[in-house]
């Protein structure tokens, strides 16, 4: 890893010159941070206050189930604007923004009262948690690695997830320790004291202006320069965003009823929970692989890759047992999910440039966001109609089944104005 961080520090291949952005290795600091604090308004995070709030509310499962899951489709709605204003204003004032807001809607959590308040809230920190704080680290990566992302988006994304696996731990410890009112009142204040420093720290004097000049050294290379308005006209956009919904969809909807399915192949439900460990390794180890490799991948293997995993996972939960076959289960299902992260993370900008990419990545998170915010629910209703989660997921397998057709049979996008087969430099007196 040592290695490989040096190499991110003094690479020229990503297009810019050194000392010309903010330091390779401190972008990936920032995206790791922001990463790791977005895990107090992701499922991690949220899940262990969930018993507490039952009971200390007077609020059935179900209700709050429902609050949440309508809370994190109207976060996800919200995310294409805040896309927008990150390619407007820069990463580094909407970090400090997104940060400020986000401290604050935490604080004001730690103090609900009904169903009402906990349903702005939990609206609040989905849309600024696991949407805009963990969109802006994304987009630093991507901009400051505009030519080659794929070793830092691996490397980030695998270091965030380890980051964040140890959240819901402690997160849980302070409950007992402390109460759960009180947890949030130090996560609010703790998002404030990271997030803040951390952004003024990494990105430097002047962060924005040199990460959006990136955008401008790639378009002079011959990189097109999509808008968004651009961008969603084309069919790879849509295959792309299908296969990462589909993919946030069924893998979510898996995670959250693992106890259940893990319990329908004979497993405790201490053992199946067990299971997150080697889902965990495998996700943190894959986007180091698949990152390391991607820049040099071929485009349609690592827009088909994800859901190749995923199929994968899919089939084996009808022969899940008591023995290896569920840790074989757990770590395909990891890696599924950690391959769709990088593959986005790198095909965006080598479709559709750097200059419009928060606005294009947003609105890919909405779809990514609704897909997590039901997949429970189809999981489930899926599980009712069958009577098991193996003929559930029979079912469900259409979806990456369709995904890896449409990645198979998608080309890329000639830019408007551009003629096929363009060189570089006609592409860019296009753009």
């Amino acid at each position: 890893m040592a290695s490989l961080t040096q190499g991110l520090r003094s690479a020229r291949s990503d297009g810019s010159a050194v000392g010309a952005t903010p330091s390779a290795l401190r972008v990936i600091v920032f995206a790791v941070g922001v990463t790791t604090i977005s895990g107090i308004g992701q499922i991690a995070g949220i899940s262990v206050f969930i018993d507490s709030l039952i009971r200390d509310l007077h609020i059935s499962r179900p209700e709050i189930s429902t609050i949440f899951s309508i809370a994190s489709l109207a976060g996800a709605m919200t995310l294409p604007v805040t896309g927008r204003l990150i390619d407007q204003h820069g990463v580094r004032r909407m970090a400090l923004a997104i940060a400020a807001a986000f401290g604050t809607v935490v604080l004001l959590l730690s103090q609900v009262q009904g169903l009402v308040w906990l349903a702005l809230g939990f609206w609040g920190i989905r849309l600024l948690g696991q949407g805009a704080l963990n969109l802006t680290g994304k987009i630093a990566i991507a901009l400051r690695f505009h030519a080659a992302p794929g070793r830092a988006v691996g490397l980030s994304g695998a270091l965030g997830a380890l980051c964040m696996s140890t959240l819901a731990i402690v997160l849980s410890a302070g409950i007992e320790a402390v109460g759960w009112r009180m947890v949030w009142v130090i996560c609010g204040i703790a998002i404030w004291a990271c997030v803040v420093p951390l952004t003024l720290w990494a990105l430097k004097p002047a962060g924005d202006r040199e990460l959006s000049a990136t955008a401008t050294r790639a378009s002079a290379s011959g990189v097109a320069q999509w808008s968004r308005g651009h961008a969603i006209r084309t069919a790879v956009f849509w295959v792309i965003t299908f296969t990462i919904a589909s993919n946030s969809l069924i893998v979510t909807g898996l995670m959250f009823h693992q106890i259940s399915i893990l319990g329908e192949a004979g497993l405790s439900p201490t053992r199946a929970a067990a299971n997150y460990i080697p889902q965990t390794m495998a996700s943190a180890i894959t986007m180091l692989i698949v990152g390391s490799m991607a820049d040099r991948m071929p485009r349609q293997l690592l827009l088909i890759l994800p859901m190749t995993s995923l199929t994968l996972a899919m089939v084996v939960v009808s022969y899940l047992d008591d023995g290896l076959i569920t840790i074989v289960y757990g770590m395909l299902l990891g890696s599924a999910g950690a391959t769709a992260y990088t593959a986005e993370g790198v095909l965006m900008p080598r479709y559709f440039g750097v200059r419009s990419i928060a606005s294009i990545r947003g609105l890919v998170f909405t779809f990514n966001v609704a897909g997590a915010a039901i997949g429970p629910v189809v999981i489930a209703v899926a599980n009712e109609l069958t009577g098991s989660y193996a003929l559930a997921t029979r079912v469900l397998l259409l979806l990456p089944a369709a995904a890896v057709v449409a990645g198979l049979l998608v080309r890329s996008p000639v830019f408007p104005g551009a003629r096929p087969g363009a060189t570089p430099s006609e592409v860019s007196r296009a753009a």
